[in-house]
């Protein structure tokens, strides 16, 4: 397959870059240093009864965070950089779509945030364990893997942006506006609406509620969370009023983020005219 070739390709430009080592290295001390941090403020290798999934669930937060940040830094030059340059006319003139060139660099931006994030959480492991914190072994794996999957919607982001829009100034700003809009302003706005709805008098109050929790579930961020507390067996957001408070809710959103804005970006840029 065609995005196949695409795909290793831009896997081992990041090597030859050393792009990959960078992000190895950013993600092991990012990790290692939450881990570390977060055992230190609590005193939890001092802690006999201390919850078993409390690093992880203390971690959620940065990581929800950080992984967003990264997808989009990985994945926002992926097109749009090479049509810039040039080479994208010389890369669509061998035997490669369009389709080949998004899906291809999605996957290889994907697999190199991927690694990068296997080796730092190895690393965060291991710090975890030298510290004598308790360290549940599946309940890590299922957050890593949820992890790379919230990685994997925001390297999507970055990609389907790249490949939708010719203007890096619009790929830059819609990028990291959306960073910004799910990691710091959507619990501010979804506030704001149920304030409206309520002053206004707008539905009744069970409306209102799920209205509000519907909207907030349809951030990746949260949609992250989510997903975890199934597989994790854990409750954070107490009584499930509506179906999209379930936890294969959560893995639907996540699923949306990762296919929708490749979708997009694949549509716009099939149209697009390589001046």
């Amino acid at each position: 397959m065609s995005w196949i070739t695409v795909a290793k390709k831009d896997f081992q430009d990041a090597a030859r870059s050393r792009r990959l080592l960078a992000l190895v290295a950013v993600f092991v001390l990012f990790v290692a240093g939450a881990s570390y941090f977060f055992i230190k403020l609590t005193n939890a290798i001092d802690q006999q009864g201390a919850e078993q999934l409390g690093v992880l669930l203390a971690l959620s937060t940065p990581v929800g965070t950080f992984f967003p940040l990264i997808g989009i830094l990985t994945g926002y030059r992926s097109v749009i950089g090479e049509r810039e340059s040039g080479s994208l006319k010389l890369l669509l003139s061998l035997p490669h779509t369009r389709t080949d060139v998004v899906v291809g660099k999605f996957v290889g931006r994907t697999a190199v945030v991927s690694l990068a994030a296997i080796v730092g959480f190895l690393v965060g492991g291991g710090v975890i364990l030298t510290l004598g914190a308790p360290l549940p072994a599946v309940d890590y794996l299922a957050f890593v893997l949820l992890a790379l999957v919230l990685g994997a919607a925001f390297v999507s982001v970055g990609v389907g942006l790249s490949a939708g829009f010719s203007s890096e100034n619009i790929v830059v700003i819609g990028g990291f506006g959306l960073v910004i809009l799910f990691t710091m302003l959507w619990n501010v706005l979804t506030f704001a609406l149920a304030l409206v709805l309520r002053n206004f008098g707008i539905g009744s109050e069970s409306f209102r509620d799920g209205t509000v929790s519907f909207i907030s579930a349809l951030n990746p961020q949260q949609a992250f969370n989510l997903a975890f507390s199934t597989v994790a067996s854990v409750d954070p957001n107490g009584a499930v009023d509506g179906v999209w408070q379930q936890g294969w809710f959560g893995f639907l959103v996540l699923g949306l983020w990762i296919v929708l804005p490749l979708a997009f970006g694949r549509w716009r840029f099939s149209r697009a005219q390589l001046a």
